[in-house]
């Protein structure tokens, strides 16, 4: 169950549609008992996206090749 305590993780990309990362880390959290999601976020500006990673506390992110090369 989602709540206030659950620990917020992702992958950002454009695109970020096909990305596996969610299922993978989503079903390694169940299984390992940890209160935490893994989302994927669609990111057009990416200085935007990492002010917003940071305000939301997110714990973790992972970049998709596309981020990586700007």
């Amino acid at each position: 169950m989602i709540d206030a305590q659950t620990k917020l993780y992702g992958v950002i990309g454009n695109p970020v549609q096909h990305s596996l990362s969610p299922a993978i880390h989503n079903g390694a959290f169940k299984r390992l008992g940890w209160n935490a999601v893994y989302l994927a976020f669609e990111v057009k500006h990416v200085e935007r996206a990492l002010e917003g990673i940071r305000g939301l506390g997110l714990k973790g992110v992972s970049v998709t090749l596309h981020l990586k090369q700007k």
